[in-house]
């Protein structure tokens, strides 16, 4: 089975009416005035009847209404996402969501760090702040940081460099990485998360936020999620096999 796949019409209602079913536990992921929120909630069941998705009680500031929210949920060994926009509050307190048009499946392999090939460097450029949706371009202006893919996941990366800067965790960046040959670098929004010495050089963590909220996203995750397999499958190949059992 594919690492990633899109799930539409029928597919796409069985696995959100199943989710509806068990209360699945959800994160929303959203970006305000004061930053990146990722909120903890689940579905509140027996709310389908009306195409729309409904929420319990988000720990949360009121979310607005026309506020676009990425949606994550877990289901055995895969894992869900897709963007949609709050549509208001019921009276109970309820946060009601429009339904969305498509949704994506992937395995959790995909969320598991995977290195480059050896002489397959990666290069990397870290920005402080926020890229904006519609952004095709890198942010101006000199870079935090430079430096290649120590490992990647969907939901994050490791950066090799000479040097760590100083931020606290947390701290929003924007990330450029060169994935494909051919085309401009992708470009996600992070979160800054530590910074350590080895050897010579330092290994800093971000984890990537916010695709699910973007027009990009599902472009974006597949590109990840690609990359993170041919990795997997690379490292594959280069283990050793033990002799062959003789007949």
């Amino acid at each position: 089975m594919s690492d990633l796949l899109t799930a539409e019409d029928v597919r796409r209602d069985q696995i959100l009416n199943d989710a509806v079913d068990d209360a699945t536990k959800v994160v929303l992921t959203c970006r305000g005035s004061d930053g990146w929120q990722t909120i903890k909630t689940a579905f509140a069941i027996g709310v389908c009847r009306d195409h729309r998705l409904r929420l319990t009680h988000p720990e949360s500031p009121l979310l607005e209404s026309g506020q676009r929210v990425g949606v994550a949920f877990r289901r055995g060994h895969r894992k869900y996402v897709f963007s949609t926009v709050v549509e208001g509050t019921d009276p109970d307190g309820t946060l009601v969501l429009r339904r969305p048009t498509v949704i994506q499946q992937m395995q959790r392999r995909v969320y598991q760090r995977a290195c480059p090939p050896p002489g397959r460097p990666i290069p990397v450029t870290i920005w402080a702040g926020h890229v904006e949706d519609d952004a095709e371009h890198a942010p101006t202006g000199s870079p935090l940081l430079e430096g290649e893919v120590e490992d990647l996941s969907v939901g994050g990366i490791r950066v090799r460099a000479s040097h760590c800067p100083v931020l606290p965790e947390g701290t929003a960046v924007a990330c450029s990485l060169c994935l494909t040959s051919r085309g401009t670098p992708a470009l996600v929004n992070a979160l800054y998360r530590h910074g350590e010495r080895k050897n010579a050089c330092f290994s800093i963590g971000f984890q990537f936020i916010g695709l699910e909220t973007r027009a990009d996203g599902p472009e974006v995750l597949s590109l990840l999620a690609r990359t993170v397999t041919n990795f997997q499958r690379a490292a594959s190949r280069r283990r050793p096999h033990g002799p062959r059992r003789q007949r």
